[in-house]
């Protein structure tokens, strides 16, 4: 599920061949196991509360946990408020780093 807080978002959840315009207020639900997409379509920057419900072993968290690396001290937190192209640099270097070890 998918609340847009601010801003202008396209969604496309299965076979969509266009997207929804959705803005603030919106609500989005992705039944599990559906492709789905998202992009600001909006001038500005917008922000998006996304929840996953009901856990399950194989679902996105899933994911997450295989991907990630722990952060072992606060000073390791990239700053979220960088374009996507900075925070994935610090996530490949931690995880070239990681890698090595």
């Amino acid at each position: 599920m998918f609340y847009i807080v601010e801003g202008q978002f396209d969604f496309w959840i299965g076979d969509m061949s266009e997207g929804v315009s959705c803005g603030a207020g919106a609500f989005i639900c992705v039944p599990p196991d559906i492709e789905h997409a998202f992009a600001n379509t909006g001038r500005r920057a917008g922000r998006i509360f996304g929840m996953l419900a009901p856990g399950s072993q194989n679902g996105l968290e899933s994911f997450f946990h295989t991907m990630s690396i722990p952060i072992t001290d606060v000073n390791e937190v990239p700053d979220l408020n960088q374009h996507v192209e900075h925070v994935q640099a610090v996530i490949a270097d931690r995880r070239s780093k990681a890698d090595k070890q």
